[in-house]
């Protein structure tokens, strides 16, 4: 999977964006702690610290060794659904078909944080200078270039250009996180500069993704207009974060640290664990909502069963709206006219999906078994729900058969969550 997409090429212009990162291979981290010795084993001592490319041969041998398997190459969809976890659009990803992904071993020594890396790229799976078109910068601010972008001839070079021509400005990542950093501007032909240390008094665990947390932290402080001085102070203590875990992402502590000292203590607060649950659920309930597809979304009562008049009038509805439209049945996945709805829709021969709630009507709702497994998201949490289901009606294109259908008792539900998505 190469970084870039769409065909034919890096031509198109996507919804706009504070910042586009160009990286010309899709590279796959494969992590493990191990000891000195243990790297001294299979490289030799000479060889510990530092990096250098590989052949995937290479690469192999090494997974085998410290990993113990190695599948196909999934590691594109895992590189796509990483980006799309993260919150990055992928619309300027390209797909090379038959050709594997770009994969890096990294070994850490368990004592001292210290890596030893070993990177394989496929030479055909490699964004190309004449991929990219100034169409795909416009509206954008800045453009992130990797220092890869430095080994692949006239790349950096075009990358640089292109966006200059659309007045988007450049970041280049030269070099690794590791001591902090020299931050310059230019004042009326005068140059001043400012140095950042790096936060001190902190054990390295693993300083992978150490320096584009740096870059990310510098750059979010750019977009936010602070001084060069926040900027540089953001984006070191954003690669201190970094390296107190393996990894490259961020856990609860971490977020907790890098909210603390980017801002107060008082700040930190609000990292806590009820914001990060909130956050998946929300990532969850989007992912099953790109699977599904939006459609009719239907609000009823958790308390009107199969003995009340509206049971089957509900099924009736449903199946015909299901027959007319052919468009995906989303309901909240509980008891009650939801459970008649998609009843309806599935007699129609319908998909049906549900963004449920913990605890339904007063009672603890263990399962939905009337929806098919894979088709359910169960929220903790209500707002999630309540914006998920709106969500889950707009239309996106044209085409797209959408509908919000209120049925008795569902009605406070449906006026907070499509207040909150702004339909009124």
């Amino acid at each position: 999977m190469a970084p870039l997409a769409a065909e034919p090429a890096f031509n198109q212009q996507v919804d706009m964006v504070d910042v586009i990162t160009i990286q010309p291979s899709a590279i796959v981290d494969h992590l493990c702690h191990v000891t000195a010795s243990e790297m001294a084993s299979v490289f030799g001592p000479q060889e510990i610290g530092g990096a250098r490319r590989c052949s995937m041969e290479e690469l192999r041998s090494l997974l085998d060794h410290f990993s113990g398997v190695m599948g196909s190459d999934s590691w594109g969809k895992m590189f796509l659904n990483s980006l799309e976890r993260s919150g990055v659009c992928p619309a300027l990803l390209r797909v090379a078909a038959n050709s594997g992904t770009g994969q890096c071993m990294v070994m850490t020594d368990a004592a001292t944080g210290q890596r030893t890396m070993r990177t394989a790229m496929s030479s055909d799976c490699i964004l190309e200078p004449d991929m990219v078109h100034e169409i795909a910068f416009q509206g954008s601010k800045w453009i992130f270039l990797s220092a890869y972008s430095i080994f692949k001839p006239g790349l950096l070079t075009t990358c640089a250009k292109k966006a200059k021509s659309q007045g988007v400005k450049a970041m280049l990542d030269l070099s690794s996180w590791e001591t902090g950093c020299i931050a310059g501007s230019r004042v009326d032909e005068h140059l001043e500069l400012h140095h950042e240390p790096a936060c001190p008094g902190l054990k390295v665990v693993d300083t992978t993704g150490a320096g584009d947390a740096f870059s990310s932290g510098f750059l979010y402080g750019l977009l936010k207009g602070l001084p060069l001085s926040k900027c540089a102070n953001i984006g070191c203590v954003a690669g201190a974060a970094a390296i107190q875990s393996l990894g490259s992402e961020l856990g609860h502590d971490q977020l907790l640290w890098l909210h603390q000292n980017m801002h107060s203590k008082l700040a930190g607060s609000v990292v806590s664990m009820p914001a990060l649950e909130i956050y998946k659920e929300l990532l969850d309930v989007y992912a099953l909502l790109g699977r599904v597809g939006v459609g009719v979304v239907y609000f009823g009562s958790a308390r009107l069963t199969q003995s009340s008049l509206y049971w089957d009038m509900t099924v009736s509805l449903a199946h015909d709206i299901s027959s007319l439209l052919h468009a995906p049945a989303w309901t909240g996945g509980g008891p009650g006219l939801m459970h008649a709805a998609t009843l309806g829709a599935q007699q129609a021969g319908g998909i049906a999906a549900g963004i449920r709630i913990s605890r339904e009507a007063g009672q603890t709702i263990y399962s939905a078994g009337y929806l098919p497994e894979g088709s359910t998201v169960t929220c903790k949490h209500m707002p999630v729900r309540k914006a998920a289901l709106a969500d889950c009606g707009l239309r996106q294109k044209e085409t797209d058969r959408t509908a919000y259908i209120f049925l008795p008792g569902g009605g406070s539900l449906t006026c907070t969550a499509l207040i909150g998505s702004n339909m009124f």
